[in-house]
């Protein structure tokens, strides 16, 4: 078996919180066990250290639903800062036109006008956010194709991505469950 450490290392380095890291060492634990554990030659000579480590990372910190929160949290903190700009430009017009820098009528265009980039913004967000999800599950599906994993595919068909984020679960619940007999023989 080929031995890449270079690789599982820069894995292990993008994951950052101490949560992260145990999750990600119990995963690749698992896999590597797994692997190690079957006595097909055919199995060993096709999945290495990296392929484990990327499997493990795969399925810690790539799949669509561990990165929703991840992105959510980069959305709202997007928003806020555009929130915050945009409530000192709203006070600017408003003190200018308090103190009669401007007419109403300037004051209500002006209005509309950062309402519209405001607008623009929001959907120009979103829509990075968007592409971010869509570039980690076209990833994460190059990753389990590469390891011939039966049911993955790079597909945008979202009946089909569906389908590979069951079974993700799956093999998180086959690796728990392996990892639960092996306490029980013990």
């Amino acid at each position: 078996m080929t031995t890449n450490n270079s690789s599982v290392d820069t894995n292990a380095e993008q994951i950052t919180s101490e949560n992260s890291k145990s999750s990600y060492q119990y995963y690749y634990d698992r896999l590597k066990s797994l692997v190690d554990n079957d006595n097909s030659s055919n199995v060993k000579k096709y999945i290495n250290d990296k392929l484990i480590s990327d499997l493990a990372t795969s399925l810690l910190d790539q799949t669509q639903v561990n990165n929703e929160h991840e992105l959510m949290q980069q959305r709202d903190s997007m928003i806020a800062k555009l929130d915050a700009k945009r409530n000192d430009k709203i006070e600017e017009v408003e003190t200018k036109f308090a103190i009669g820098e401007i007419p109403s009528f300037r004051r209500d265009d002006l209005l509309k006008e950062m309402k519209k980039h405001y607008e623009k913004k929001i959907v120009s967000i979103d829509t990075h956010i968007l592409h971010r999800v869509d570039k980690c599950v076209r990833d994460q599906q190059k990753t389990l194709t590469d390891a011939e994993i039966p049911g993955f595919n790079i597909t945008d068909n979202s009946n089909e991505i569906e389908a590979q984020i069951k079974l993700l679960n799956f093999i998180e619940q086959i690796i728990n469950l392996s990892d639960e007999s092996k306490l029980a023989i013990n």
